[in-house]
């Protein structure tokens, strides 16, 4: 019998941690991107209640302001879920990885039964 503690290989895993720090700075530099967006938008929006409501140009930066807004959420939306997507494909990976070597180990040692906890 043996007991593995799976949190703290996760914890521990280099490959897995690089791949999560590789994701969260995509994802950071993402956010900063879209902060800069929204900055510009800001700025549009002001210039946008400078100017004379129904005119012509008021209505073509009415109109791209609200393009832009509606492209950024859905760009935000697909990002949040591609980061889900890719996290959970790391976990998947890992953890594959783990139970392998956990089974080779078993084998190699006659281990009958592994037992997988969290000590967090």
């Amino acid at each position: 019998m043996a007991v593995i503690d799976i949190g703290y290989i996760f914890k521990n895993h280099a490959r897995f941690k690089a791949a999560m720090d590789d994701i969260k700075r995509e994802f950071d530099q993402f956010e900063t991107d879209v902060r800069t967006q929204r900055d510009l938008m800001v700025q549009k929006t002001e210039t946008l209640r400078s100017l004379p409501a129904g005119s012509n140009e008021y209505k073509a930066l009415e109109e791209e302001l609200a393009d832009k807004s509606t492209k950024m959420r859905l760009d935000i939306g697909r990002k949040q879920k591609d980061r889900v997507e890719q996290e959970a494909k790391i976990y998947y990976n890992a953890y594959k990885e783990i139970e392998l070597c956990v089974s080779r180990f078993a084998d190699r040692y006659g281990v009958d039964l592994i037992v997988r906890f969290n000590s967090d």
